[in-house]
């Protein structure tokens, strides 16, 4: 693995790898006659032929839609985000991760309350005073 290449590069290879493998053409096995029920009216070779061309044909029209480049990489962008914040988290720790308290936050919960400076908590303030 180059150290050159980005996670998201990286990602990506992956993704489209899986898709390519996806993306092959779908052939019967060797012998497959051998297990089909015995019936009157046996299919012809040009019919599973032609039948397979037409299943191949829409599996990748299908693969080509649903699997665009666009949404290979949206999806290698959020698994290399996903991945920095998990990476954050172990590097900062449980009691760094968190540095004050975001906008938006509840400050009359008390755990919002404990991450606060002590100077806005209060913890300074007299006993009558609290």
């Amino acid at each position: 693995m180059e150290k050159s290449r980005t996670i998201s590069e990286i990602k990506t290879s992956f993704i489209r790898t899986q898709i390519r493998i996806l993306s092959s053409s779908i052939a019967p096995q060797e012998g497959w006659r051998d297990f089909a029920p015995d019936t009157e009216d046996d299919l012809n070779d040009k019919v599973v032929d032609e039948v397979l061309q037409r299943l191949n044909t829409t599996l990748k029209q299908h693969n080509r839609v649903v699997y665009s480049s666009q949404a290979i990489q949206h999806v290698a962008r959020q698994i290399e985000s996903l991945y920095w914040e998990s990476v954050k988290g172990e590097i900062l720790g449980p009691s760094q991760n968190s540095t004050g308290v975001e906008i938006g936050s509840d400050l009359s919960n008390h755990s919002m309350i404990e991450k606060l400076p002590s100077q806005y908590r209060g913890d300074d303030l007299p006993p009558e005073e609290k």
